[in-house]
């Protein structure tokens, strides 16, 4: 009987290990299984990251590039603005300058008029005195 439970005894350990031994080799061609999985879909992703990463890049630099012509419209503008109004302070004051010597020209006219409106005067008053001195 003690043979028996020996040889009971050692077929269980056998077992066990044998046991162990199937579980590992299916753990192994798991991961063996799930890293060849990993790389094609390494080798399927890695291409479509690369695309999507060029593509961003390409995405960046024509943002910098609008970016860069929006900054020369925009000085370009304000330039334009700039001068523009230069221009029209240039011709408010022109146009101010042209309505000072209209109206210095109109008192001047006028006054010439008074002038010689008052000699005229003069002229008659004197007259007039000259013909009741007579």
């Amino acid at each position: 009987m003690r043979y028996l439970l020996s040889i009971l005894t050692i077929l269980a350990i056998i077992g066990t290990v044998w046991y162990n031994n199937h579980l590992t080799v299916q753990h192994d061609q798991n991961v063996n299984e799930l890293n060849s999985q990993l790389e094609k879909l390494q080798l399927t992703t890695e291409p479509k990251i690369n695309n999507l990463e060029r593509k961003i890049k390409e995405s960046y630099d024509t943002l910098d590039l609008e970016e860069e012509t929006f900054g020369n419209k925009r000085d370009a503008l304000e330039t334009i603005l700039k001068q523009t109004q230069a221009q029209q302070e240039r011709t408010a004051q022109q146009n101010a300058e042209r309505a000072l010597r209209r109206k210095k020209a109109a008192v001047e006219t006028a006054l010439a008029n008074r002038e010689l409106t008052a000699k005229e005067w003069e002229v008659t008053l004197a007259t007039f005195k000259t013909r009741r001195a007579e």
